[in-house]
């Protein structure tokens, strides 16, 4: 199972790298590098802050990466408080557009025991392609976001695959307020136990952006879980801060 999860690894992270091998090295004009800590918060999946990074490959085109600390004890082994969730990944990031439109497809792997459901935490415990793609406008800003939490040391009576993914539609009222919609949703796609796929939330509502200096953001969005029998809060909220290192 081992050597099955890393040969699985490297097909995936190969494309990435021959990619990253075959660019411009000859000097010419690359975008630039960035490193960001986002600080999350919400009623679902607790605290979580990330790290997202990049460096240029030439101009309209990086090389994302990216690492998620979820904190929540839930996911991991809660009585002992260990084995903590942990994700990262790698990515291409690419500028369309004069910059207005920013696409970046990764490939990240999960380390623990909640997708996988073994007795302890395990390396490769998942894997999670994912696209997120960002609108940058005059008066109009757009986050999307989908990603497919998939098992792979699974256990096959024990394990969970999940699908989530988002929706912010906004309007930059102006260079430091932004207020928009808030689309989210958290599915169950398969279970061990024969546990029933469906939506675990769907959350519906509104948020409101604050920047500062055209690069440090907090926003704040809340509103109601419309999914059927769920086992979250009927109201949800969530709190994201992004800064920036230069």
């Amino acid at each position: 199972m081992k050597t099955r999860t890393l040969l699985i690894s490297l097909l995936l992270l190969t494309p990435f790298f021959l990619f990253a091998q075959t660019e411009d090295n000859s000097g010419s004009e690359k975008a630039p590098s960035s490193f960001s800590l986002a600080i999350n918060q919400d009623n679902a999946f607790g605290f979580y802050p990330a790290i997202y990074g990049s460096f240029g490959l030439n101009k309209n085109t990086s090389l994302t990466f990216y690492s998620i600390f979820w904190t929540n004890p839930q996911y991991g082994t809660a009585e002992a408080g260990t084995d903590l969730w942990t994700e990262m990944g790698i990515g291409l990031g690419f500028s369309l557009w004069e910059d207005q439109i920013l696409l970046q497809p990764s490939i990240g792997f999960t380390h623990g025991r909640l997708l996988s459901g073994q007795p302890e935490g395990v390396a490769g415990d998942g894997v999670v392609p994912s696209l997120v793609a960002f609108y940058f406008g005059q008066r109009l800003e757009l986050e999307a976001f989908f990603a497919y939490y998939r098992s792979m040391r699974r256990d096959e009576v024990n394990f969970t695959d999940y699908v989530l993914y988002w929706a912010y539609p906004g309007v930059i009222i102006n260079k430091n307020i932004s207020l928009g919609l808030h689309f989210e949703s958290f599915d169950l796609t398969s279970a061990g136990f024969n546990i029933e796929p469906g939506p675990l939330y769907a959350w519906f509502g509104a948020y409101v952006k604050f920047t500062v200096k055209g690069k440090y953001a907090l926003r704040f969005s809340t509103g109601s879980n419309r999914a059927n029998e769920s086992t979250y809060s009927n109201d949800f909220y969530k709190i994201t801060a992004l800064i920036p290192f230069e």
